[in-house]
């Protein structure tokens, strides 16, 4: 579903929606769980996202609150384990499906939410110190002659499964090495301990403009306008075309008329000028889905993830 479409039917649903269907909701403020650290570019788009939110539904307020941990999944088995009543939200990305697939015991699955809204997707970028390869196809080349070792930003995030794929499309063995986060796997990257990284594309660009460092190429399906001279891994022969989702869900059961209302208003908020000023400084673009199609893409990603068969 395109984002035009999906959005144009969330907003025939708030238009379709009678106040009769959700009488008494919202009457007071609501949660939104990040399942994140506080700071940084993600916990500045929830709380403009919240702030949006809190309009689109007459004001009764948004409150923004971090959970991190494991992930993000503790923040999530949160929300999964709060009342089905509308007052408890969460943001989620695609490290559910690989948590689903990687975890012994999953503390989330695809069943313990009401998927409500997808929003935005961010691709990843690979990127090396200056001078290290002419290009993306220098890079293949070199990583089929030795093991070029590559970093990213931990297991089962959308960075490892990336760089899984590229291993399988180009026939090349990397080795990977994962952080717990971009920050150290960057001074690893400028210290010269290993060849390459995989970052989310917003970080790589801000590595770019302080000349640390040189892309390869994008996980994107056509090049962004945010970087219009990074090639992407499809023009150079590689079908690889992933990025780290983030969309909004609630607890199972959530009642058929507030998921309406909120899927409506959450269509309404991703028009919101403060909102894309954000995305564009965060040099994300907007995917708005409905509920159920991203669901649909997250059993996608569970599948790819399976039939990659990556260790824990």
């Amino acid at each position: 579903m395109t984002f035009r479409r999906a959005l144009l039917l969330g907003m025939a649903g708030a238009a379709a929606l009678r106040p009769a269907q959700a009488a008494g909701w919202p009457e007071r403020p609501l949660s939104l769980v990040l399942p994140f650290n506080a700071g940084g570019p993600s916990d500045n788009f929830a709380r403009v996202l919240a702030q949006q939110l809190n309009q689109a539904l007459g004001e009764p307020g948004v409150v923004v609150l971090n959970k991190p941990g494991a992930a993000g999944n503790i923040g999530l088995a949160e929300v999964a384990a709060s009342q089905p009543d509308g007052y408890t939200l969460g943001i989620i990305t695609n490290s559910v499906a690989a948590h689903v697939v990687m975890a012994p015991k999953p503390i989330v699955t695809f069943d313990s939410f009401t998927w409500l809204a997808g929003l935005v997707v961010e691709p990843s970028a690979i990127v090396a110190r200056p001078g290290s390869f002419r290009d993306f196809a220098d890079f293949i080349a070199k990583a089929r002659q030795r093991g070029l070792s590559v970093a990213h930003a931990g297991i089962g995030t959308a960075h490892q499964i990336a760089l899984s794929l590229l291993e399988r499309k180009a026939g090349i063995e990397l080795v990977q090495v994962p952080f717990t986060g971009s920050a150290p796997a960057k001074t690893q990257l400028l210290g010269g301990h290993i060849d390459a990284a995989i970052f989310p594309l917003s970080e790589v660009l801000i590595m770019l403009r302080e000349r640390q460092g040189e892309a390869l190429a994008v996980t994107l399906a056509e090049r962004t306008r945010f970087a219009p001279d990074m090639p992407t891994f499809r023009e150079n022969g590689f079908e690889v075309v992933s990025g780290t989702r983030r969309g909004i869900v609630a607890p199972a059961g959530l009642p058929v008329a507030v998921r309406e209302r909120l899927g409506a208003a959450l269509a309404q908020v991703m028009q919101s000028t403060a909102l894309k000023q954000v995305l564009d400084e965060m040099n994300v673009e907007i995917d708005f889905r409905s509920g159920p199609d991203l669901l649909a893409l997250m059993r996608q990603d569970e599948a790819t993830i399976r039939a990659l068969r990556l260790p824990t």
